[in-house]
């Protein structure tokens, strides 16, 4: 008989709750991406504002 030192229901609640902690971890990188990627259009925008005043 194989030896587990959880029963199989505890290893099945173990294993979805990484799936969903994975999943946490994902969204919310996710969302520092976009965050970030925000942030650089913004700066991309103002230093475009900024190069049309110095032309004129």
């Amino acid at each position: 008989m194989y030896f587990t030192p959880f029963p199989e229901d505890e290893l099945i609640r173990k294993l979805c709750y990484m799936k969903c902690e994975n999943g946490r971890l994902i969204k919310d990188t996710e969302g520092q991406i976009d965050a970030n990627t925000n942030r650089l259009d913004e700066h991309d925008e103002e230093m475009a504002d900024m190069k049309k005043q110095v032309i004129i």
